[in-house]
């Protein structure tokens, strides 16, 4: 399931570390956009209620991820818009490419799309305001040296991060 919800706190400010155009928005507004461009065939962004059921989560990367889903989910993960190509593994000119001839992105970048906010979402629940994208982005001993993100790039580093993620939640060794 694809677990990912609105919570209150947004942060409104980058930090040092991050690119200065990322959270111009809140969190929430963020996801919120995201939302909307995935229902952009004229659907209704609150019928996306997350988590997804797994048929909806199918269908959207049937149909594919529009493009311009991309800047905001590097504002949410807190990484520009290159590294997030790079971690779909999608040049980084075939959003724009895309988006030009009007089409989705493929379908391995969509279902990364969809993973990505599925890990984002976790990590969220998982540490206080904050600290979820520090540790998206810092790399992990379990993980070979790499940080989640680059980890979640594929399923299988994606439930490796997701088995962490559980594990520091509910106390288990880490």
């Amino acid at each position: 399931m694809i677990a990912f919800t609105a919570h209150a706190s947004s942060r409104a400010a980058h930090t040092a570390q991050e690119p200065a155009a990322l959270w111009v928005l809140g969190r929430d507004d963020t996801l919120d956009r995201i939302k909307r461009l995935m229902a952009d065939d004229g659907g209704d962004a609150q019928a996306l209620h997350f988590p997804l059921p797994h048929a909806l989560a199918h269908a959207l990367v049937m149909r594919g991820v529009p493009p311009a889903t991309l800047e905001p989910l590097g504002s949410v993960l807190g990484v520009g818009l290159v590294r997030v190509a790079e971690i779909l593994d999608i040049d980084r000119g075939t959003p724009a490419r895309q988006a030009a001839k009007g089409k989705p992105l493929p379908r391995h970048a969509s279902e990364g799309v969809l993973r990505l906010l599925e890990i984002e979402q976790m990590a969220f629940d998982t540490f206080e305001a904050g600290q979820s994208t520090e540790w998206l982005n810092k790399p992990h001993p379990l993980l070979a040296g790499q940080t989640p993100l680059q980890a979640a790039s594929t399923s299988f580093g994606a439930e490796q991060v997701k088995g962490i993620l559980v594990a520091i939640r509910y106390g288990g060794a880490v």
